[in-house]
């Protein structure tokens, strides 16, 4: 072993030397100079070396003394440094714990009654989820759907799987609710349940609930009562000159005028599909014209809804609108003013009139130019009052359907349609067909005058039972949205009412 490892020594410090003798200066005066001290050195390692090698646990010194050896060797002339690389420990990448189980749902949808679907009390409909086997087994036909907390709003308490769902596989799964007869919010938790009785779902631990959540809502309509549009021939249009009174129908600059547009066009470059009053008012620098209507009965949860804006093109439109009324020998009083400058822009108005409930109301509608009457040409689009009312009182009637026959968005002028509802007896007393009448309300009477407008039942309606009731009618001549309100009424007592709404296109 001594032999090899001289052997070994001896070669690496030829090596050296050679490594010395070939990087060293070349052509030099001093180049043995340079070389004996190395070639000296050299042989000193050597000797020190072969000790070292003969006895490596102890280094002999030039004093005789034994001492712990030392393995660090100084820097040569030559700028060679002999280094130990010790290599980087590779670490090793973390093993990511995949969790599995053997029963588990990811819910994917609802399919049926998103959250926060309204119904009308005791109304029935269908849930229906799909779900995601995440598991590892096989759901079949053993496992069930099941109620688990909250409102079960009718449905049974537990439904089996229709069919086996191996892993990765998804599945619709339905029940049948009834909403409950109060009104408020109802939320019912599901889960499903394997062969041995064990309820699991979805969630890191598979055991959240899927849910449904309805509203319960007695449904009300919203109808148009009375048209400005429509009746605007009805107003008394003034435009501060009394000897000339404005022009209704067409346009004349001079005096100011009001007609009806039934295609506008707005502004912000829309064009909407309802009618419009075009009012321009007298061409005098702050000049007006404003339109009285016949007195309205206003009720409560009647609005003036209309959406103001300047014809497009009018690029120098700045005007003034108002709505004004009266009741009665009282002072004419503003319920809303907006001044408007051709900006692009148009602006809904939607103007709670419940405080007028009960009143009868004169109404004025009012464009002041603001400054020169050029370009003044200011749009009252779709300018109506609507009514919210419920649809049943006291919970005595409820509309099971309503439809329009047959089924289209718009409807062209003249269109022959029905309006059809399907309507319950859900009061405490039998509807005679001799006592109980279905009677014209308010609104576009779109019904054809043949059909008139108070109309007996076609039938007795028991308590619990369901009659359907179908009106002939005509789409009216001109484009615009237009709506009609209907009562089910026993002598003077309403008992409940009913409204539909068209549009109408060419």
């Amino acid at each position: 072993m001594r032999t090899q490892i001289k052997f070994s020594l001896i070669l690496v410090l030829t090596t050296m030397v050679l490594l010395v003798t070939a990087c060293g200066p070349t052509g030099s005066s001093n180049t043995a100079a340079t070389f004996n001290p190395m070639v000296t050195a050299a042989a000193q390692t050597m000797e020190a070396l072969l000790t070292q090698a003969a006895n490596p646990q102890a280094t002999q010194t030039p004093g005789g003394a034994v001492v712990q050896p030392t393995f660090t060797l100084a820097p040569s002339q030559t700028g060679f440094v002999v280094s130990t690389v010790t290599p980087l420990a590779t670490a090793k990448p973390a093993t990511a714990t995949v969790v599995t189980k053997c029963d588990w749902v990811s819910f994917v949808a609802d399919v049926s009654v998103p959250d926060g679907t309204t119904y009308s009390p005791s109304t029935a409909f269908v849930k229906t989820w799909r779900l995601k086997n995440i598991g590892t087994c096989t759901w079949t036909p053993s496992y069930s759907l099941v109620f688990v907390s909250g409102d079960q709003m009718g449905a049974s308490s537990a439904i089996a799987l229709p069919g086996n769902v191996a892993p990765g596989q998804t599945i619709d799964l339905s029940v049948s609710m009834v909403a409950p007869a109060t009104v408020k919010t109802y939320t019912g938790n599901w889960m499903l349940k394997n062969a041995s009785g064990v309820v699991f779902g979805f969630g890191p631990a598979a055991t959240s609930a899927f849910w449904v959540k309805i509203n319960v809502a007695n449904p009300v309509v919203s109808a148009i009562v009375y048209d400005f549009v429509a009746n605007y021939t009805s107003a008394t249009w003034d435009c501060g000159l009394p000897s000339t009174p404005c022009t209704v129908g067409s346009s004349s600059d001079p005096v100011g005028f009001v007609m009806k547009v039934n295609t506008p066009h707005l502004e912000d470059n829309s064009t909407p599909t309802d009618s419009a009053l075009l009012t321009h008012p007298q061409n005098v620098n702050d000049g007006y014209i404003s339109g009285t209507y016949p007195a309205f009965t206003v009720q409560s949860g009647d609005h003036f809804i209309s959406t103001v804006g300047c014809q497009y093109g009018s690029t120098v439109c700045f005007v003034r609108y108002q709505l004004n009324y009266q009741v009665g020998a009282d002072p004419v009083k503003t319920l809303k003013t907006w001044d408007e400058k051709y900006d692009g822009k148009v602006y809904l108005w939607n103007v709670d009139l419940s405080s007028l409930a009960g009143k009868s109301v004169v109404f004025t509608l009012t464009v002041q130019s603001l400054g020169s009457p050029l370009q003044d040409d200011a749009l009252w689009t779709a300018a109506r009052i609507t009514r919210t009312t419920p649809v049943s009182t006291t919970g005595t009637c409820q509309i099971v359907s309503q439809t329009i026959n047959p089924a289209k968005t718009t409807y062209p002028a003249g269109y022959d349609v029905d309006f059809v509802w399907n309507v319950k007896n859900t009061g405490t007393f039998d509807w005679l067909k001799t006592s109980v009448d279905w009677v014209y309300v308010s609104g576009t009477k779109m019904h054809k005058t043949t059909f008139g407008d108070v109309r007996d039942l076609p039938l007795d309606v028991v308590k619990g039972g369901t009659i359907q009731l179908v009106m002939d009618a005509l789409a009216p001549a001109t484009n615009g949205t237009y709506s009609e309100t209907w009562a089910l009424q026993d002598g003077s007592n309403v008992i409940c009412t009913m409204s539909v709404t068209l549009k109408v296109l060419p």
